[in-house]
């Protein structure tokens, strides 16, 4: 796992909220994983890291600079895809970056939470 996955691991480890699947591979045929998931409640988490780095283009609005796979174009491209093929399998993907699991870990954890509580009780796979 990425530090980012660890961050993230240990934020939801540490709240009780249950077990999440790491690394699931959510579509036959396809080589598409999940940071982690929840396959009774179909809600994915996604950690987009490499958002802000060091070298690359300067944002003129928040002075940050990208330079990782997601923000770059294939990269966002490849993603687009992905998300697209789990929306039409029926998932729900969340997506954090590195700010949000430094700023606001326990919203994160409760976002995901919520979701997997809100789509178990209306049993998503049989309805």
């Amino acid at each position: 796992m990425s530090g980012l996955e660890d961050a993230f691991a240990a934020a939801w480890k540490t709240s009780g909220c249950g077990r999440l699947i790491t690394e699931y591979q959510f579509a036959p045929g396809r080589k598409y994983k999940f940071d982690f998931a929840s396959t009774e409640a179909m809600v994915a988490v996604e950690l987009e890291g490499g958002i802000f780095g060091k070298q690359g283009k300067r944002c003129q609005t928040c002075k940050q600079v990208s330079a990782g796979r997601h923000s770059r174009p294939m990269g966002f491209h490849e993603d687009c895809e992905k998300y697209n093929l789990a929306a039409s399998l029926g998932w729900v993907v969340v997506r954090f970056t590195t700010k949000h699991l430094k700023e606001k870990p326990v919203q994160c954890v409760e976002l995901v939470s919520k979701l997997i509580a809100d789509r178990s009780s209306k049993d998503v796979n049989n309805g």
